[in-house]
């Protein structure tokens, strides 16, 4: 009786301990990539994305992208990615792995896109098994297929920071308030 007590006690304990770190876990909604991403590609070197828009065109296996988000939370057990790219390919598809600290979570295929060039653009949200970050979280895109040549690329596009765009917001407005009072008053 004192041992089927004592197991069931542990196995409580177990599973409190459990549920409690799966209480904690939550979404990660960092912007990717940004400012401050780092690229690779075997074709157009590396470096450090520093404005918006277009990052060089990726087409050989082990092409990523990386950048480390701070002030996450402690757990996480979901991503939201919204993120653009333009699809240069012409003959050829692309597999990207999508990993989170080191770990896959998932990946996305980019189709031919016949020679069209169109602005795809990539959004949702991605479960997996709890990761903790403790706070920091490294976000990773990583070709896993080269293209052939003459079959094309794809070239990332710059996802602007929330701060940034309320900023460029904020300036407008005040711009606009300034204008309206010269040319209104």
């Amino acid at each position: 009786m004192k041992r089927t007590l004592s197991c069931t006690a542990l196995v409580v304990l177990a599973l409190c301990f459990a549920l409690s770190g799966a209480a904690h876990a939550t979404e990660l909604t960092f912007a990717f990539p940004t400012i401050g991403a780092f690229y690779y590609s075997a074709t157009n070197g590396s470096g450090f994305v520093t404005t918006n828009g277009p990052m060089p065109s990726m087409w050989t296996a082990g092409d990523f992208l990386t950048q480390t988000f701070w002030n996450g939370p402690d757990s996480a057990d979901s991503a939201a990615f919204d993120f653009y790219l333009r699809d240069y390919l012409d003959g050829a598809t692309e597999t990207w792995d999508i990993y989170i600290n080191g770990t896959q979570v998932g990946y996305f295929d980019v189709p031919d896109a016949g020679g069209t060039d169109p602005l795809l653009h990539g959004y949702g949200v991605l479960n997996f098994s709890p990761i903790a970050g403790n706070g920091f979280y490294t976000y990773s895109f990583i070709l896993q297929n080269t293209v052939p040549p003459g079959q094309g690329s794809v070239a990332f596009y710059v996802t602007p920071e929330p701060a940034s765009v309320l900023m460029l917001g904020t300036g407008f407005a005040g711009l606009a308030g300034v204008l309206r009072r010269k040319f209104f008053a």
